[in-house]
């Protein structure tokens, strides 16, 4: 997958990557590994990497982050929607059911 295609301009946000924007973009880089990149995903990952941008630039001027942290989760959330979670089951589990399937 070519990650950066998922966030090409978002580069360009600005010279200061704060504690919250770097974190953000480490994390997409994990949670799409494997993943097929949607264009909504695409949308949704480059405005948390904005909104996670903007909390930085907040925390620094000492202003109130709390409506962009409920935006963050929210959208955070979105994500989590379109890529649900799998749960990797123990082997022995997995064979049990293999098992019971036959």
């Amino acid at each position: 997958m070519a990650l950066q295609e998922a966030f090409e301009g978002f580069d360009e946000i600005g010279n200061f990557q704060g504690f919250m924007e770097k974190k953000t973009r480490q994390n997409l880089t994990e949670f799409f590994r494997d993943k097929q990149v949607t264009t909504i995903a695409d949308t949704l990952a480059a405005l948390l990497i904005a909104i996670s941008h903007n909390i930085d630039s907040y925390l620094l001027k000492g202003k109130n982050a709390s409506t962009l942290f409920d935006s963050f989760a929210s959208n955070l959330d979105r994500l989590q929607v379109i890529y649900p979670e799998r749960v990797k089951l123990d082997d022995e589990l997995a064979m049990l059911l293999q098992e019971a399937k036959a």
